[in-house]
Parts: structure tokens; sequence; C-alpha cells
């Protein structure tokens, strides 16, 4: 699903993700600065039974004809019977789910055999141990599988292991033909609360480290290509273009992907913009279908930013921040957002610049961001997208 969208984000009004957010950082500096210089001048499932933000209003969306996205059928499950540990004391009270690791087996006393994070080709059962305390007995909990970024499996169950164990075998997964070479996720939600998340890989040696990727010189390789209202989008001369029309607009596009951890790689060449370079362009990431998602961007004036889009705000994650690593004006800087599980990571030009944590959103779209904070328009041109798994080479 290839979709642009402009949000329009009034001057004024306190938007944090942009002019008034950069605004308060140089006043900061120049607070710093004074202060200074005074002294000078005065981040078939089985479950184990037995055992600063500020509203602003969306603009209209238009979708381009979607692609089908690939995926690899969910594998089967079965419920083995593993051993009901004592349970102790809980340390603190409420729920805490920690310390998930996986293992090719389990004893009939319920102990791991053969830890590990890298599965061989041939596995046909993978179990998720965890430590945890403040749990009850009685609570409404869901475990969640992902193959590839794909949700597969959503079970309800309802917890019957006790208030603290460390560690346990909590589910699994398997195939009788052999679990696919894959990333496969694991998370667990308590009374609808997110708890935590893991992951493992079957048949590192046969996946591929790139998940997408396009240089766009095929101006039929699926982007969108449209005029939009304060903005347009598409191919030129072998790169992608996005501009950001008018002031405050914030227009988007997507690749209509569903990807949950990457380390999305781009060329990002600002090609003309205001006298002031006042903008913000970059990428985001685990996009959903109202738009909602992580933007990691920087600025032609020497800005970066991580910011969460939930509903009608937008959470500053790490808030607008000056860098030297950052070439401003109609410059070219290399970006790479890394989205881990709930780690989020902004390098320019081989440095790390922002990294924060939020486990709102755990899969979704891609996508390439511009917006102009001036009068002047803003244009951007994209080249050499590749996405990769997270710690692979591009």
């Amino acid at each position: 699903m290839f979709i642009v969208a402009q949000t329009v984000i009034p001057r004024g009004h306190g938007d944090s993700t942009g002019q008034e957010g950069k605004e308060t950082m140089r006043r900061w500096i120049l607070c710093v600065v004074l202060l200074l210089a005074l002294p000078v001048v005065a981040c078939s499932f089985s479950v184990n039974l037995g055992g600063d933000e500020t509203p602003e209003p969306s603009g209209p969306v238009s979708t381009a004809t979607p692609a089908e996205a690939a995926f690899t059928p969910a594998p089967t499950q079965e419920l083995p019977t593993p051993a009901l540990p004592t349970p102790t004391t809980p340390a603190i009270a409420g729920p805490n789910v920690y310390d998930v690791f996986f293992a090719i087996d389990v004893t009939d006393d319920g102990e791991p055999v053969d830890i590990a994070a890298d599965f061989p080709v041939g596995t046909t059962v993978v179990y998720a141990f965890a430590s945890f305390d403040g749990m009850s007995d009685g609570v409404e909990c869901e475990s969640v599988w992902y193959q590839d970024g794909e949700e597969v499996l959503r079970d309800p169950f309802t917890w019957e292991l006790g208030e603290s164990a460390s560690p346990l075998w909590i589910a699994n997964v398997k195939n009788e033909d052999g679990l696919a070479p894959a990333k496969y996720s694991w998370e667990l939600y308590v009374d609808g609360d997110f708890m935590v998340t893991a992951s493992f890989i079957i048949g590192q040696e046969g996946l591929s480290p790139t998940l997408y990727e396009d240089d766009f010189s095929d101006p039929d390789s699926g982007w969108a290509d449209t005029e939009l209202d304060g903005g347009r989008v598409g191919y030129l001369d072998g790169f992608y273009y996005v501009s950001s029309l008018t002031e405050g607009t914030l227009i988007w596009v997507s690749a209509g992907a569903s990807l949950s951890d990457v380390a999305i790689n781009v060329e990002a060449t600002q090609a003309y913009a205001g006298p002031d370079s006042d903008n913000a362009y970059g990428v985001m990431c685990r996009v959903q279908s109202n738009d909602d998602g992580y933007l990691l961007r920087i600025s032609g004036d020497g800005y970066y930013s991580i910011h969460k889009r939930l509903g009608e705000e937008y959470v500053a994650l790490v808030d607008w921040t000056t860098s030297d690593v950052i070439r401003q004006g109609n410059s070219r800087n290399d970006i790479q957002a890394v989205c881990d599980g709930p780690r989020l990571v902004l390098i320019v030009n081989g440095q790390l610049l922002g990294e924060a944590n939020d486990s709102t959103f755990a899969e979704g779209d891609i996508g390439l961001v511009v917006t102009t904070y001036e009068e002047a328009a803003t244009e951007v041109n994209f080249d050499n997208l590749v996405v990769t798994r997270p710690g692979a080479s591009p």
C-alpha cells in the first residue's frame, strides 16, 4: 500500500515537532552563552497453563493501489505439559515480566534445554522462558507471535502460573515440518498492558539481511507520483522527491510494507528550501493505518529529533537538538533510522545522534517525510533506500 499524506501544522500553535521546538532550543543555547559570559561582564502459540505534545489536525490521505505484502504462513503449535514450579513471594507490587530467553527443548522438570537466539533450519519447536513477579492467578493475558513482522498468532489465556518464578516456560511455537527461516518475535500482554517482547531467528544463514530496497531508477517501482494539497511526491532523474510547498504542512509517502525491526538507510539531499533552511525531513517507521508511527528527522539548519505521532499529538521522544554532524543547506545527509524492539536510534553521516525507547508500535510501514516551516517550499531528494534487519550491513 503506497500512501501519501499531508498534515497541516499551523504556526503559533505550539508545534513541538518543528519551528517552536527548534526556537526553544535556540533560546536555551542563547541563555547558556549569556550565563557563561556573565562573570566576564560582571524503547496452532501455546500457553503453559500447567506449570511536549501538541494536537495537530490531520490532512487528507490519498491511497494508491496496494501491493501485496509477502509473508510466510503461520506455523502450527501444540500444548506441552511442563511441571508447575512452587511460586515465591512477589518482590514488588504489580506485574513485572523480564529476562526473556528461548530454548529448543524443556525437561520434565521445566528446565530449558539448549538456550539460544539463533536456531538452525529444521528446528521444530522453540520455547519462550521468562522471569516474573507481582503476577496474580486469574488475570487475563494475551500472547502474540510475529513472523518477519507479520502477526501470525494472538491467543488470550488466563494466568495460572503463580505470583513469581525465575525463570519459567510460558509459551512455545511449533511446526512439525520445521519452522520456516525467519525472525520470530513474541509479545506478552497482562490485563491489556504490554509487558515484554523478545525475538529469535530460525536459519540465520538462510535469511537475507535486506528486507526492502529501491534506488528509484525505475519510475514504475510502485511509489506514488502525485500532486497533493500543500505538496507533491514523485520520481525524477533516478531519485524520489518529496516536496512540502505550504508552510507547516507535513508531506509523507509510505512504501506499503509491513515490517517490525528495521534499519532504514537512505541518502537525503535538500534540493531547495527557504533562506533559513527551516524545515524537517527524514524517515518514518512502524507507520500505522491511521498514520500514527515514529518520525526520525533532521533539518536543513542543523537540528535532529525523534517524535511519535499518536492520534493528533506529536510526542517528542528526543526533542529538536543541534548537531555539527548534520550538513546544512542544500547538502546530502546519509540517514539511518533503527527501530529495533522498543529502541529507536537516529544515525546521521555515520554518527549516532539520538536514541529513545518506546514500545507503542511493534510493526508497520516505512516512509519518507518532509515539512517546511517557512513560506518558501522545501524539496528533498531521496535515493538508494535500503531497509535491513538491525545489525546487518546495507
